[in-house]
């Protein structure tokens, strides 16, 4: 040591090795993650939640109905899943990490139809089950529907469905942002 270096230059840190952890391409992989898994656990629950805490459903509070099942509940449990998948990839080491980025991009595509399923399956569910019952009007079903305002009935099926599907479909677009920059952090 010189007179000239300070006296704590052996305490300096090393610069921090790139992770999973670290931003790639403007996004945090596991935030983006858990805001999947975060909208998955919102639309399982919402239609057995939404009625008790004042959110007007097609019944009643932890009753089953198969547009329930379809269109909240199966869709909630692969966001929570295809979050945990992303997740787990998001917290891989740099050689794992390239060999999983193909795999992210298929989660990144599943992650964009499932929001695509989540803010149109109410109106697609008939068109690809025929005869699968009335989910297309499922909003009918609720309380007061046809005295709401135009205004209040747009609210609703954004809180219950548009909303949660473009976010969900966003997220899988930055899920297959995050691969990309995980192939271009690897060197492919």
């Amino acid at each position: 040591m010189t007179a000239t270096e300070p006296s704590n230059s052996r305490l300096r840190s090393a610069p921090a090795p790139a992770t999973a952890a670290n931003p790639i391409l403007g996004l945090e992989p596991a935030l983006v993650a858990k805001a999947v898994i975060g909208l998955g656990l919102f639309m399982g629950v919402m239609p057995f939640v939404g009625p008790a805490v004042g959110l007007p459903l097609d019944g009643a509070a932890w009753q089953w109905t198969t547009d329930r099942i379809v269109l909240h509940v199966i869709p909630g449990a692969l966001g929570v899943l295809l979050g945990y998948a992303v997740l787990r990839v998001a917290r891989c080491g740099p050689d794992a990490r390239r060999a999983m980025a193909p795999a992210l991009r298929a989660l990144a595509l599943a992650t964009i139809f499932l929001g695509v399923w989540m803010g149109a399956g109410p109106w697609l569910f008939d068109i690809i089950v025929p005869g699968a019952g009335q989910s297309g009007l499922m909003f009918l079903g609720v309380p007061g529907w046809s005295s709401m305002s135009p205004l209040h009935q747009m609210a609703l099926e954004m809180v219950c469905h548009w909303g949660p599907g473009i976010l969900m479909a966003s997220a899988g677009v930055a899920v297959s942002t995050v691969a990309a920059g995980m192939l271009a952090r690897t060197g492919d």
